[in-house]
């Protein structure tokens, strides 16, 4: 190998160890133009290699290829995620033939919805081929109350439909999944209360909705429990519920008493404390006492 061939091995060399160290702290933004705001100082050479890639030598590229190297351009990768994500927009819309979708703020009922954003965003800075391309599918770029409007309306309905699906045949209402989207838009709701619109509340009210949230609930339905084993055992010479008792329901606050117990920590102070006093004083079974007697 020729000294300039060594010099410029040793080059590329130095090189791909700084790309390598990059990557090694920067794995996701390694070949991008920037790293976390700041120029990468390799762009460049990436870039280069790109150029020049039928011209490397073999043990370059296998170097290359070893790191996972993309061939393909910074701006080339962009173009294809951005052609990607407006043909699943298309898709989609030809799915649900709704005007909705588009705005819909939901990651879970659109997964687009960052990049339709990023669009709104970016909207001067777009091509005209692309800004051409959403204005045929009647892409919607405002994103102002109107579209707030749209999204709770179709919120609505989507909770309706889970109402009338799942209410039973004593109208009780189904319980919201914990933690779902459903149960954060109907929290919302409540902790927004005055800010809704007066068609909004009655559109709830006439639906039943549900203005305690799930944690108040739970509160009264243990308040009930215990004023309803409370009145028992003051009316009933401080003892409480058999387990054998023939009335179910006298049985079952029993149960729920005794499970009270068993979770104590969970509770909240002042639930404890009533917990306690009907401890402290509930009435002490008798203890037989033994009898000797004494035979001649």
């Amino acid at each position: 190998m020729s000294v300039n061939h060594l010099q410029s091995d040793f080059k590329w060399q130095s090189s791909y160890r700084k790309l390598i160290k990059i990557r090694s702290m920067h794995p996701k933004d390694c070949f991008n133009e920037t790293i976390k705001g700041q120029p990468n100082p390799l762009y460049s050479w990436c870039n280069a290699q790109r150029r020049n890639k039928l011209r490397l030598t073999p043990k370059h590229l296998f170097q290359l290829e070893q790191i996972n190297f993309p061939w393909e351009s910074e701006t080339k990768m962009n173009s294809d995620k951005w052609d990607e994500c407006y043909e699943q927009l298309v898709v989609l819309k030809a799915i649900y033939k709704e005007d909705w979708l588009d705005e819909y703020h939901d990651d879970e009922i659109n997964p687009l919805t960052k990049w339709i954003a990023a669009q709104r965003k970016g909207k001067n800075k777009l091509s005209k081929e692309r800004l051409d391309k959403l204005n045929e599918i009647n892409f919607n770029w405002n994103n102002g109350v109107e579209d707030l409007s749209v999204v709770w309306n179709k919120n609505f309905l989507l909770y309706k439909m889970f109402i009338d699906k799942y209410s039973t045949p004593d109208c009780e209402l189904p319980r919201v999944k914990k933690n779902s989207t459903m149960e954060k838009w109907c929290n919302f709701q409540r902790t927004h209360k005055d800010e809704l619109t007066e068609e909004q509340l009655n559109l709830l009210n006439m639906v039943g909705f549900e203005w305690r949230s799930p944690d108040e609930i739970r509160t009264e339905s243990w308040e009930v429990y215990y004023d309803e084993i409370l009145d028992y055992f003051n009316n009933n010479n401080k003892k409480l519920p058999s387990d054998s008792n023939v009335d179910s329901h006298l049985r079952h606050i029993k149960y729920w008493y005794k499970y009270q117990l068993s979770i104590k920590e969970q509770l909240t102070e002042e639930q404890i404390e009533k917990l306690n006093f009907i401890e402290e004083n509930k009435r002490k079974p008798k203890v037989s006492k033994e009898v000797s007697i004494e035979l001649d």
